[in-house]
């Protein structure tokens, strides 16, 4: 039996997933269906050399590497869907964060890297955001390897792959060197409790903060909410 918390909580979780949120992802297939071009990368191959470059490991627990300048890039984002402009939007591999996320979150430059993110072919509200790509090289092994559990899809019945999920415990103690990181062994983009509790009270369009280690009665993982 799973446990049944509530779906937004205020309780105090050493490290939350940044994720875009389920109202984010809702407008981002919407704008797809209508139009597959309508949210993109406009320089799709060149951007992904890039990517394949730095990104060494299984496809679960890739490596980022940190980018020269002489081998620097614009990640050149398109957005032509209406009303569609979040303040986090992850598209096929990159995590693209508005002037506004990057004011709030105020990241240490010696854990990520800002690559630009020229938003030419976009409606006004997303040039507006002044997009830049998020680019974190720093991992943290904070798993408990004896609590955590990782399901094997290949070993799981199609009824165990929509009812089950996997089972995250945090080590005790672990004190990490950077309030934004990769997760070891699952490439979550991942922020320490301070960080969230900051994005979440700045109220950031697109945002989720998404506690592992919990479960809602229908199987999502509950975010982050704190009042004004």
């Amino acid at each position: 039996m799973f446990a049944e918390p509530a779906a937004t909580q205020d309780a105090s979780a050493p490290y939350w997933r940044l994720n875009s949120s389920r109202e984010s992802n809702s407008q981002y297939f919407e704008g797809a269906k209508k139009d597959r071009l309508a949210i993109s990368i406009v320089n799709f191959e060149e951007a992904h050399i890039l990517l394949r470059e730095h990104k060494r490991g299984s496809f679960m627990d890739r490596r980022i590497a940190v980018i020269p300048p002489d081998r620097q890039i614009p990640i050149e984002l398109q957005i032509t869907a209406p009303g569609f402009a979040p303040d986090y939007l992850f598209e096929t591999g990159f995590s693209f964060v508005s002037a506004r996320f990057r004011e709030v979150a105020g990241l240490p430059l010696d854990k990520v890297q800002y690559l630009d993110a020229p938003c030419n072919i976009c409606t006004p509200e997303a040039k507006a955001k002044d997009y830049k790509v998020l680019w974190v090289h720093h991992f943290e092994d904070v798993l408990d390897p004896a609590r955590t559990i990782i399901r094997d899809p290949t070993r799981l019945t199609p009824e165990q792959l929509i009812t089950t999920r996997d089972t995250y415990v945090y080590r005790d103690g672990h004190q990490v060197g950077s309030p934004v990181f990769h997760l070891a062994d699952r490439g979550f983009l991942m922020v320490t409790d301070a960080l969230a509790r900051r994005l979440a009270r700045a109220k950031l369009d697109g945002v989720a903060l998404e506690d592992l280690t919990s479960l809602t009665p229908d199987l999502q993982r509950p975010t982050l909410e704190v009042g004004d």
